[in-house]
């Protein structure tokens, strides 16, 4: 008896142990080797026209975290307009803007009036896209929780059209952003989620068919050739995250951390089930998914559509620069929380830190992307990862 309680003590002092490291652990960038020198590649001398800042997966921001500062503080060095803000989805979480009744209603409205406070007295151009936690957490009500959230964005913007696409309609949104920069909006949530969507004339949307949204996609793409574009989704195509099938220790030791970031409830084996559920493709979320392979063939071939692509996204709580194949693709989801992802696997960059990225496009036809941490000792902003696209 003495020695398995003896055992048993040492086993729950070990895992609080390994709770304690883990939680102040900061988790260094991982570079690949053709990046490692990436400090050494200045910026171009001339201004930049027009700065893009991304940021996603903002739907837990409190008031006055480091985060709405330092990115509330790059905006103001925009005074002309020359940049625009994108929030790139899972604005709100759990389950997006709850009913005018709901317990938790005011809550939310607090979540998101941290995030659209960020772009008050900002002069550029605001976007607001969707992601699968605004749709009911891709459950029944979807629909109706989208347009909720879409009505109380724009309410705030005085009725701007700022949450696109509209009316939970899939796109494509083109948006001219300079004379040659285009800005596409699509919801990937639309494509992957399996109840009522927005569809058709009824719903004041361009498309009635899921063939129709993937031509005027295609069509958006090949009209704008001489132009450059930036297309932008929730989901990324191609990920080191867990969304992508990769899971670290934590994740089978804790399996429960998934659904709520403070259930550390240690399963150890039982545990493995979870994380290797999801690598299966059970759930519309991760790449792996059948319904998830689908989009991801849309995006693969929309990068034989346009030579000089860009694709940015959130879903996954971290920050990752991807070229692989023929995608160059952007994920900024580390807007409120973070999450595991791996190193290696063809990633020019992984970082899981909170912070957000922002696109550079010069007169010159250049395209930098630069990826911006918050310093988790002093709360400021420093830039981790730069490089040029093109």
């Amino acid at each position: 008896m003495f020695n398995r309680s003896l055992l048993l003590s040492g086993i729950i002092l070990s895992l609080f142990s390994l709770l304690s490291l883990s939680a102040c652990n900061t988790v260094k960038p991982y570079y690949a080797k053709q990046e490692k020198e990436w400090q050494t590649r200045p910026l171009p001398e001339s201004e930049p026209d027009h700065v893009v800042y991304l940021i996603g997966d903002a739907g837990d921001l409190q008031a006055e975290d480091p985060i709405g500062t330092i990115l509330t503080t790059q905006l103001a060095t925009h005074p002309d307009g020359a940049s625009s803000l994108i929030f790139l989805g899972d604005n709100i979480y759990h389950y997006g803007l709850p009913l005018p009744d709901a317990p938790d209603r005011k809550e939310k409205e607090e979540i998101i009036e941290n995030q659209m406070k960020l772009a008050d007295g900002y002069s550029g151009n605001t976007f607001f896209i969707p992601g699968n936690h605004d749709w009911n957490k891709s459950k029944e009500g979807g629909l109706s929780a989208i347009r909720r959230e879409e009505n109380y964005v724009e309410a705030h913007f005085g009725g701007q059209n700022v949450f696109r696409p509209d009316n939970g309609c899939p796109g494509p949104v083109e948006l001219q952003l300079t004379d040659s920069l285009v800005l596409v909006i699509i919801d990937s949530e639309w494509w992957l989620h399996k109840y009522e969507t927005g569809l058709g004339i009824k719903d004041g949307c361009s498309v009635d068919s899921r063939e129709q949204f993937v031509e005027q996609l295609y069509a958006a793409l090949e009209s704008n050739s001489e132009r450059e574009v930036l297309l932008v989704a929730h989901h990324p195509v191609v990920t080191n995250g867990v969304h992508g099938g990769h899971f670290g220790f934590l994740d089978h030791l804790f399996p429960l951390r998934n659904v709520r970031n403070y259930l550390y409830v240690p399963l150890p084996v039982i545990g493995s089930i979870y994380p290797v559920a999801r690598m299966s493709g059970v759930s519309r979320q991760d790449t792996p998914n059948k319904v998830f392979k689908s989009y991801k063939a849309i995006i693969d071939t929309a990068f034989t559509k346009h030579p000089r692509l860009i694709y940015a996204s959130g879903h996954e709580h971290n920050l990752q620069m991807i070229e692989k194949d023929n995608i160059r693709q952007i994920i900024s989801g580390a807007g409120s929380k973070l999450n595991y992802a791996a190193s290696g696997h063809k990633a020019n960059f992984v970082h899981q830190n909170r912070g957000y990225s922002r696109m550079l496009y010069y007169a010159s036809s250049e395209i930098w992307v630069e990826f911006v941490a918050v310093d988790p000792e002093n709360g400021e902003g420093r830039v981790v990862y730069r490089k040029q696209i093109f």
